[in-house]
């Protein structure tokens, strides 16, 4: 960690005491990763072959081992050190699609569906396969002394259609460890779990924090249970791979490889199409400054995002409006947000490969309209993007 980074620690370290809340904390730009969180997320496809490839398989428990492999294979992306993607603004999207080996596409939407607390929504499909996948995601970041720790409140839910199977998943917990003294490092924490009502089965994880003195980092155990009977074991490091081993057997068997595994291209929207509230817009000028080694150009580009969303959220205000979600709506019974945008274009021109003559029908369809119609500050040149005259232009930034 360099002097500069050190002595902006210590001046964010000022302003905290033991367990606050940091959400509200602005982070300097030498600390970001350059990207949303609503594009970090996209980083559980990284592998998402392992979920199609889960529902292909004929019985309950292998279909078990396939989603837990596919879940253990999430979290070893991301960027070298300890970076911390943006807080995404209230109302940002980031959309994609992934082609599957077997040229299926999986489609991919978030939503920040609120930002006091910060919410992110997800959506993913692949129609192929009828698989579906939903969830939200609220990191809770609190201050612990020589660390920072951002504790994940939410859930997913993984949908085998033709099974008839609904399975959940907790998100774990990740801390900034060494921030004032020792070595800088990011750690995963915390013990999560799969479950599947319908089986009976369920999957309880542990990633392990190093112990103080002595042990490893990354460790991760877990275990398949139906009831309490134990069926199988797991252990390895989320940033190297697993093994496997059944129950009454003495040895284990290799079960995914962080190194060797195939890793899908995320196929991503044109910035010519993308919409004024796409994460790839709205940062697009601090991302290039971030790349470009700019820290102080880095530093204006995110106070002018958030000096835009201090206006947008006083006239919201000032006229008594209500921010509602585009694609999602909150299901307050279930403790959880309900995609509610199949019918879009927006989204539907997903269900193809980009720049397919089938993805261009689609997206020809999309009308910005009606976002401005529910969102008017979005079509305000004072408030829904500025004056870019002073900016590169997009092709200048490609």
């Amino acid at each position: 960690m360099t002097g500069r980074q050190k002595s902006l620690i210590l001046s964010i370290l000022s302003q905290l005491r033991f367990g606050a809340d940091m959400t509200k904390i602005l982070i300097p730009v030498d600390f970001l990763e350059a990207r949303s969180l609503t594009e970090k997320v996209t980083d559980f496809w990284t592998h998402g072959y392992l979920i199609t490839d889960a529902c292909k398989l004929e019985s309950p428990m292998e279909r078990m081992i396939g989603i837990v492999k596919w879940y253990l294979s999430c979290w070893h992306i991301g960027p070298q050190g300890v970076k911390k993607p943006y807080n995404p603004i209230l109302g940002e999207t980031y959309r994609c699609n992934f082609e599957m080996p077997d040229k299926s596409i999986t489609t991919f939407l978030a939503e920040q569906v609120s930002h006091h607390p910060p919410i992110t929504a997800i959506k993913a499909e692949n129609k192929s396969h009828d698989v579906l996948i939903g969830g939200w995601y609220y990191p809770r970041t609190k201050f612990l002394g020589n660390s920072a720790g951002s504790c994940a409140e939410g859930l997913m839910k993984m949908t085998f259609v033709k099974h008839d199977e609904v399975y959940e998943a907790s998100w774990p917990d990740f801390f900034a460890r060494g921030i004032i003294f020792g070595k800088v490092t990011m750690e995963i924490c915390g013990k999560t779990f799969i479950k599947c009502e319908k089986t009976g089965l369920r999957a309880e994880f542990d990633f392990k924090a190093k112990p103080f003195f002595g042990g490893e980092y990354n460790v991760v155990e877990a275990r398949i249970l139906r009831g309490d009977e134990e069926l199988y074991t797991i252990s390895g490091k989320w940033t190297e791979g697993y093994t496997i081993k059944k129950r009454g057997e003495k040895t284990g068997v290799p079960f995914f490889d962080c190194d060797t595994a195939f890793r899908l291209d995320k196929n991503v929207i044109p910035r010519k199409h993308l919409l004024p509230f796409e994460s790839h817009v709205v940062w697009r000028y601090l991302t290039k400054a971030i790349r470009d080694g700019n820290v102080e150009g880095a530093a204006d580009e995110k106070e002018n995002v958030e000096k835009e969303q201090r206006l947008i959220q006083k006239r919201r205000d000032q006229e008594n409006i209500v921010y509602q979600p585009r694609y999602f709506k909150r299901n307050d019974k279930e403790n959880y947000w309900d995609f509610v945008g199949d019918h879009s274009s927006v989204y539907k021109c997903l269900l193809h490969p980009i720049g397919s003559e089938a993805y261009e029908k689609e997206r020809q369809k999309i009308d910005a309209k009606p976002f401005f119609e529910v969102h008017p500050e979005e079509n305000d040149p004072q408030l829904g993007g500025g004056d870019d005259s002073a900016h590169p232009s997009d092709e200048d930034m490609d």
